[in-house]
């Protein structure tokens, strides 16, 4: 091979008739299969199915002690996330990311003008790591992965107010919303989305897959305080 141009090499069509594809990756001579290459062609292309109550006991007990969960511990269960068509390349670091739906209202901006904020599932501000910024800085946005089949705990309960009393109430409501006046629900419901993000380790660029799945996180005290998860 190495005596023909590349123009003399015999044409194929057909990845099934090509055994190996090779290249150079700026060391060393190397080959991969047409096959892994379809597969680790795009993040657009991998395939999530959940598997919820993963852990072998009731749930995980809150570590929360603020607030109302001072005096209260709902348990929550990991969820095992399942992946199809990916290939975890040596040099790039993957992460499941979750994003929240938000309902698009009205947006104060400078000058006296106004924007409209969309509704979407919008992925949440970032402050150090993977961590979302103040006030919610335990709360992870974003869960590197190392298996194929992992069990994540994106840590829920973080996801529901602490608040013990006053107007706003406390759990099941959602974190950041504020509830009328006794509006005293037993149970709630937050959307949320996953995609996964691949980065070069040597370049640092990363690509974002479109939203791969949706789910829900469900909160009740209806009996005993419980964080559930639902994907569609």
């Amino acid at each position: 091979m190495a005596n023909l141009k590349f123009s003399q090499f015999t044409e194929k069509t057909d990845p099934a008739n090509v055994q190996f594809i090779v290249g150079y990756d700026g060391t060393s001579n190397v080959r991969i299969t047409p096959d892994n290459i379809a597969k680790a062609s795009s993040v657009n292309d991998v395939g999530i199915w959940f598997q919820t109550r993963v852990t072998s006991d009731n749930g995980v007990s809150s570590p929360r002690t603020d607030g109302w969960f001072a005096t209260n511990t709902p348990k929550y269960n990991l969820f095992q996330a399942n992946f199809e068509n990916l290939v975890l390349e040596a040099g790039f670091t993957y992460k499941l990311i979750m994003e929240r739906y938000l309902k698009g209202n009205k947006e104060n901006v400078p000058q006296n003008r106004s924007a409209n904020k969309t509704t979407s599932f919008k992925r949440q501000r970032k402050d150090s790591g993977s961590f979302a910024g103040s006030p919610y800085e335990t709360r992870p946005v974003e869960i590197e992965i190392t298996s194929l089949s992992q069990n994540f705990d994106f840590r829920p309960d973080l996801y529901f107010s602490a608040s013990t009393g006053g107007t706003n109430y406390s759990f099941p409501r959602p974190a950041g919303f504020t509830r009328a006046s006794g509006d005293q629900r037993q149970t709630s419901r937050q959307f949320v989305a996953f995609r996964i993000s691949k980065t070069n380790d040597a370049s640092s660029v990363t690509e974002t897959s479109q939203v791969l799945a949706k789910g829900q996180i469900l909160a009740s005290i209806t009996n005993l305080p419980t964080i559930s998860w639902k994907f569609h």
